[in-house]
């Protein structure tokens, strides 16, 4: 499920301070639209409405495509800086919160793929993305060469 909460920010440029869409988590099978938002640096996206200043709001995010099992948390470098919020991962770099899901199917939301890196994020969705249309090609071959 994705997951979207309003946050108040106070602009850097003029200090006016204004309610912000911010996502923590995306899911693209249940929200497509997320996806195409997310590669337009449409999600946490800041514009002033007062003086038209325009940033991104950098704060953690969880990308998740259950069609082709794989998650991504995305975690700004300054999340480093704070050995606290390590507590939600085991040593193996699991999610402590996903561990019991495991058996259910849903195993690869335990284990998602880190990122420090907003381009990083999108690479690694591409290629995600790009080996599982490969695995899908090889399958109609195979399944149209069984037919024949």
């Amino acid at each position: 499920m994705s997951k979207m909460k309003q946050i108040e920010i106070e602009c850097p440029k003029c200090g006016e301070t204004q309610r912000v869409d911010y996502w923590e988590s995306i899911n693209v099978d249940l929200d497509p639209s997320l996806r195409k938002q997310l590669f337009d640096a449409e999600i946490n996206f800041f514009s002033c409405e007062f003086c038209a200043y325009e940033a991104v709001v950098n704060g953690p995010l969880f990308y998740h495509d259950m069609t082709r099992k794989f998650c991504i948390q995305y975690l700004p470098e300054y999340w480093l800086e704070d050995v606290s919020n390590f507590e939600c991962y085991h040593t193996d770099g699991s999610l402590e919160t996903f561990v019991n899901f495991s058996t259910m199917g849903i195993g690869h939301r335990s284990r998602p793929h880190v990122v420090f890196d907003i381009e990083e994020l999108l690479r690694y969705i591409l290629f995600r993305e790009m080996l599982y249309d490969r695995d899908m090609v090889e399958k109609k071959k195979m399944v149209a060469g069984m037919l024949h």
